[in-house]
């Protein structure tokens, strides 16, 4: 979890350091052909990607990290009684504690990717997003989201 906190730390200072080339208002939400349709105050955005960026991916990898203390963590995970059975259990949640991990770095690094194209989105006049690296970068997001999806399902499948 260490190697999140800096990950998280780091992601928070990258938004903090970049958002000082942003005007203010900054464009802050893309419409039709990545055009500029709502804004807001550049202290407002950097405070809302601060805490996305900051507590999202937390959020994530801690509810994993504390699903032992969860009634309802067995009723969604596929053969229950063999994950869970005493001796399994201790190994089982650490798997998900970790695989939580990996996502919540996924999950940070695309938030970053996102602000990162709004300060590029920013430098054009008119704010316009490029809506094909926005696209690529929430493809890759989505996949890389199947993939976890995939090991979870796989893992907790057999039992062996």
């Amino acid at each position: 979890m260490k190697w999140l906190l800096g990950a998280v730390t780091a992601g928070v200072a990258f938004v903090v350091m970049s958002a000082w080339s942003l005007p203010d208002p900054v464009a802050s939400h893309f419409g039709d052909e990545g055009l500029a349709n709502a804004f807001m105050s550049r202290g407002a955005y950097v405070t809302l990607m601060v805490v996305l960026v900051g507590a999202l991916p937390l959020v994530v990898a801690g509810s994993f990290a504390f699903a032992h203390r969860w009634s309802a963590i067995g009723n969604n995970l596929p053969n229950q009684a063999y994950w869970l059975d005493p001796e399994r259990q201790l190994a089982t949640l650490s798997w998900l504690a970790r695989s939580a991990q990996v996502f919540a770095a996924v999950l940070l690094v695309f938030l970053c990717y996102v602000h990162w194209l709004v300060v590029q989105a920013n430098f054009a006049q008119p704010a316009r997003m490029s809506q094909s690296l926005f696209i690529a970068g929430l493809a890759t997001f989505f996949v890389l989201l199947c993939i976890w999806l995939a090991a979870l399902v796989l893992r907790f499948r057999r039992t062996a």
